[in-house]
């Protein structure tokens, strides 16, 4: 699936456009967007890497076809959820004492293949 965004002829603001349209293109798994990018078949891509995939592209740099990462701050956040029905996970002390033992650099480290930082928040 594709959307083309085209240039409004009407346009009096300041920005310098160098082109005239830009192509989004939707893919069902992010893998199909990796070779996408490999492949030169698109420019860029903006989330919906794993964090698999970027360090996989990182780690193979050479063989990327002059392809560049640029990471920055996100906007995603993942987290716990506690149902409040259940009589233990509607009690505080419970739910800091999970807060407690979650190891979030292990998280970020080993899961998420040091592509997050840790949040703390209860």
């Amino acid at each position: 699936v594709t959307a083309e965004l085209t240039k409004n002829p009407d346009y009096k603001g300041f920005a310098n456009r160098k082109n005239n349209a830009v192509t989004i293109r939707y893919f069902e798994k992010s893998s199909e967007m990796v070779n996408a990018l490999k492949s030169k078949e698109i420019d860029a891509t903006y989330r919906g890497l794993t964090a698999e995939e970027v360090v996989g592209l990182e780690d193979k740099k050479e063989d990327n076809n002059g392809l560049q990462i640029i990471e920055t701050t996100g906007a995603d956040i993942r987290f716990l959820v506690f149902n409040p029905k259940d009589p233990a996970a509607a009690k505080p002390a419970v739910r800091k004492a999970i807060a407690h033992i979650v190891d979030r650099d292990a998280l970020v480290a080993k899961v998420y293949r040091g592509t997050a930082e840790p949040l703390y928040s209860m």
